[in-house]
């Protein structure tokens, strides 16, 4: 599991192209919204917006737990 922008929001967050490319070759499979660790969060809060818009339009929510989850294989 990695977070977008690390694990302290400190990193350079992947462009929406980049995080389609990425999921395309299946090295991201699933997508946890809000935020996380360290308040850099998964895209959600703090991320790329764009990122969450794109999961959120494509791929379907499932609950786990307190989290919301996108498995982004079809």
């Amino acid at each position: 599991m990695i977070a977008l922008g690390g694990w302290n929001g400190g990193d350079p967050y992947p462009t929406l192209a980049e995080f389609q490319d990425m999921v395309a070759k299946g090295q991201i499979g699933y997508y946890i919204a809000g935020g996380g660790m360290g308040g850099g969060g998964f895209g959600g809060q703090g991320g790329n917006s764009e990122v969450a818009s794109w999961v959120q339009a494509n791929f379907q929510a499932q609950t786990v737990g307190n989290s919301t989850v996108y498995k982004l294989t079809k």
